[in-house]
């Protein structure tokens, strides 16, 4: 009978560029000799497949640019749903908000799209397979200055000021953004005004502008 020690280690892959996809799959079947149990371009189908097939499955390999859900909540529903699974991220978004979310969010690694290539990938695989976190140089470099940044927003803003943050970066009204929240317009507006007070911005231009610099917002959403 096979034991866990036995059967080769499963993988769940959720990309949405097929192409990708396909070279991903390639490298953890044959190169590393793991199963793979699903492949992925949709985050809700990716997340039916590892509610069903969680025991199976010992890493995930997700992309965090994916079209129908933000990478990062699932990442966060996945943990969430069982805490000791390992999710190595890979993503060309390269922000100083992606990075400070990867770093706080329980992620057993990320591997940069934009200065990485397919040696340094499977590299990652391997050493999250060894239960060894990996993490892009960049996401070091960003958190080195975050920390010696007295004005950064992690020190300055909530993290409900930062989720808001996400809405005024693409120009929704007040009304709009309460309702996502279920808060009053007036209070979404006390927020937004906090939220310019501490970033030392004066207009909504200004305010969308830090948001997309950040990494808060980007302009496909808009």
């Amino acid at each position: 009978m096979e034991t866990e020690s036995d059967r080769p280690a499963g993988f769940l892959i959720v990309e949405d560029h097929f192409m990708f996809r396909e070279v991903v799959a390639t490298i953890v079947r044959d190169r590393i000799g793991a199963e793979i149990i699903g492949a992925e371009e949709s985050g809700e189908q990716a997340l039916q497949i590892f509610e069903a097939e969680r025991g199976r499955i010992d890493v995930v390999l997700l992309d965090l640019d994916l079209p129908d859900m933000d990478g990062m909540q699932l990442a966060e529903k996945m943990v969430a749903l069982d805490p000791k699974k390992r999710i190595l991220a890979v993503s060309s978004q390269c922000d100083d908000y992606t990075f400070y979310r990867v770093l706080r969010s329980g992620l057993f690694g990320f591997v940069d799209k934009t200065k990485q290539g397919l040696e340094e990938l499977e590299h990652a695989i391997r050493e999250v397979l060894e239960w060894r976190p990996f993490y892009a140089a960049s996401v070091h470099q960003a958190n080195l200055s975050q920390l010696a940044d007295p004005k950064a927003f992690a020190k300055i803003l909530t993290q409900r000021e930062q989720e808001l943050l996400r809405y005024f970066g693409v120009g929704m009204r007040n009304e709009e953004i309460a309702k996502e929240f279920d808060l009053s317009a007036q209070t979404v507006q006390g927020h937004r005004r906090n939220i310019m007070q501490k970033l030392s911005v004066s207009s909504t231009p200004e305010l969308i502008r830090y948001a997309l610099k950040h990494g808060f917002s980007r302009v496909s959403w808009m």
